[in-house]
């Protein structure tokens, strides 16, 4: 079980529309829950492209999952801001994945990640995800570097990370509470890694990965659905495997996100007031910027004032009872 989740380290929280990213994670959200899954058929995501349809009718629940987006300051992974945090329980067993994330205004990049005994650092090059919002068609390939503990050894680690958003269109599945035919747009990564020990160069293998997230249009926070296949060829290790975690949000679980948007913003764009309209009754607003610092909070349960904004985009997190809601608002 460990090698299953070695490298299930790409976890990501997004505000999503159709056939758009607004932003890599979501400020505020609540802990998202998973069922942790098998599928009784084939699962393939290799196509790509627009308008395709996702049926994901033969999964079976084999665990769960929890991921959670938390404030940080790493001094371990310089220029963190952020750690979004998943805790999985396979087979009676808890683990705990972290992955760090600087979130500047230019962008958002991986400063670090931990699981299990494993350290990454993303020192000498950070792995950069993207300039959000990002569109159906976007494609980055960026070099990546540091250094690494675990796996018996320390040393360093070089490649190249791809991230792609290569397709949209409808999902659904057997299990999780995702309604039928739900607009989605996925994200791909893909990572090509190699590891070298040290202090004498020691060539220790390669790991790739490829990772899947579905955002759905209806749901405004973490991935409806995320896939991992993991290769590990570590001869010293004597690790030469394939091995891939599929997780499904879970309705059932915790707060149930598509019942907690039913509140809308409008106009959007806006320039002077923000309206709130909808079935479930606003508790409190607060937006954020795309680099995750808070510039509006309130209280109000229908306008509230956003002239004094600059123009850009935001995230706008509404708690109503069913939980948090988080959209993205245009100030023009």
């Amino acid at each position: 079980m460990k090698t299953k989740l070695l490298f299930s380290f790409l976890v990501a929280s997004a505000a999503v529309v159709a056939q758009e990213i607004p932003g890599f994670y979501t400020p505020l959200a609540p802990a998202t829950h998973y069922d942790v899954v098998m599928s009784t058929t084939d699962i393939n995501q290799t196509p790509a492209g627009p308008d395709l349809t996702w049926d994901f009718n033969s999964l079976v629940s084999i665990g769960t999952s929890v991921t959670e987006t938390l404030p940080d300051i790493s001094a371990e992974f310089p220029n963190t801001t952020a750690v979004v945090r998943t805790t999985s329980t396979l087979e009676g067993q808890d683990t705990v994945n972290d992955i760090y994330l600087a979130l500047p205004s230019t962008g958002a990049s991986i400063t670090g990640v931990t699981f299990f005994d494993v350290v990454l650092s993303y020192s000498t090059n950070n792995g950069f995800i993207g300039q959000f919002p990002l569109s159906y068609g976007y494609n980055n390939e960026d070099p990546v570097a540091g250094t690494f503990t675990g796996m018996g050894a320390t040393g360093t680690f070089t490649g190249t990370a791809t991230v792609a958003v290569d397709a949209y269109g409808t999902f659904s599945a057997n299990i999780g509470g995702i309604p039928a035919n739900t607009p989605v747009t996925r994200l791909k990564i893909t990572q090509s890694l190699t590891f070298t020990a040290s202090p004498i160069p020691i060539s220790l293998g390669t790991a790739s990965q490829t990772i899947y997230l579905y955002y759905s249009s209806q749901s405004t926070t973490d991935p409806v659905f995320r896939s991992t296949t993991t290769t590990l060829n570590l001869p010293l290790a004597g690790i030469d495997e394939t091995t891939s975690t599929y997780e499904i949000y879970s309705a059932t679980m915790g707060t149930d996100k598509f019942s907690a948007a039913k509140v809308s913003i409008a106009p959007n764009p806006v320039a002077d007031v923000l309206h709130f309209s909808g079935d479930a009754a606003v508790k409190g607003v607060t937006i954020t910027d795309f680099s995750g610092r808070t510039v509006l909070r309130s209280a109000s349960a229908s306008d509230i004032q956003v002239s004094h904004l600059s123009v850009g985009i935001y995230n706008v997190a509404v708690q109503t009872e069913y939980g948090v809601s988080v959209q993205k608002m245009i100030k023009r």
